[in-house]
């Protein structure tokens, strides 16, 4: 069951009862079941743990759902009266209204598959490649950074070579000016 407050109540076989408040990893619990041989299968169970108080999805509930070119993760963005701004995997956002086709998205999300996750960043394609883009660029200016530095040092321990090799020239003795001192009264 699920209650606002506490989140997602589990009853085990055993009778005991363990709290979650992270959808995911319910949801992970379930695909594990359902991967181990499990005999019963989620169906409006999910809707009702998943609903809150005014029987409505809270935010962050994930959705599953089929459209023309695959399977697509989301979550519910928002809700307001008895629609749902659901925010799909790819960044776009689709408005639902309660009722038996949102009722079968959030129990098919009990089905994503573990390589997928309804709370992924929500990148777009295009912020994706920027995303990428500007990790090369840090790592390249990093690479760089280090590179001129190895260079600077270098160029110092070559100079520092140079002056050691070319120590300053002695005077000579012909340069030399000595002065006495007066000389002394012999009286």
């Amino acid at each position: 069951s699920y209650d606002s407050d506490s989140g997602y109540t589990v009853a085990w076989d055993d009778g005991e009862t363990e709290s979650y408040s992270d959808l995911d990893f319910v949801n992970q619990m379930v695909s594990d079941a359902e991967t181990q041989g499990a005999t019963t299968t989620p169906t409006e169970e999910v809707t009702d743990a998943v609903r809150d108080q005014g029987d409505q999805y809270p935010v962050g509930t994930a959705v599953y759902k089929e459209f023309d070119d695959g399977w697509w993760v989301g979550h519910i963005e928002s809700q307001y009266r008895n629609e749902y701004a659901v925010r799909w995997s790819d960044g776009s956002v689709d408005t639902y209204v309660e009722g038996p086709e949102m009722d079968q998205m959030v129990n098919d999300a009990v089905n994503i598959p573990s390589t997928q996750s309804s709370s992924s960043s929500g990148l777009s394609q295009v912020g994706k490649t920027f995303t990428v883009t500007m990790l090369i660029v840090i790592l390249v200016s990093l690479l760089a950074f280090v590179a001129i530095k190895q260079h600077q040092k270098k160029k110092q321990a070559k100079a520092a070579e140079e002056q050691a090799a070319s120590p300053l020239e002695e005077p000579r003795e012909e340069n030399i000016v000595a002065y006495r001192d007066e000389p002394a009264d012999d009286t």
